[in-house]
């Protein structure tokens, strides 16, 4: 469970929006969210956020909740993963924080991620 940070305004759970980063805009927050909604992924050399589908929240699979799928950009097979859903009610399983950012920025054009910006 993320343990808020910067980039969590607590108004909508444990959730980051694209425009709430107080410290690297140096500004206050929009009250509405501008660009999709974070949520942690899996701990890969350090805490990451991954976007969510549109509304649909990435599940981490470990532990207790894990999966027996194939990445859809690689084809591992994957015991511990990312799944998400999709508007058309399916499921897509990935091996990874990267494979599924990946996957979400080509279903994604024109959307832009935080860290794709420059912080100067």
């Amino acid at each position: 469970m993320p343990n808020g940070g910067s980039d969590c305004c607590y108004q909508c759970g444990e959730t980051f929006c694209l425009n709430y980063h107080r410290y690297w805009a140096r500004e206050a927050a929009n009250e509405v969210s501008d660009g999709p909604i974070f949520a942690s992924g899996h701990y890969e050399r350090g805490y990451s956020r991954i976007p969510w589908n549109g509304s649909h929240e990435p599940q981490l699979q470990d532990g207790e909740n894990t999966i027996q799928e194939w990445c859809v950009v690689c084809g591992q097979r994957l015991w511990r993963g990312i799944r998400v859903g999709t508007d058309d009610g399916e499921s897509k399983d990935f091996c990874g924080n990267v494979h599924y950012v990946q996957w979400w920025k080509e279903t994604h054009p024109g959307q832009i991620l935080v860290w794709d910006e420059s912080r100067d």
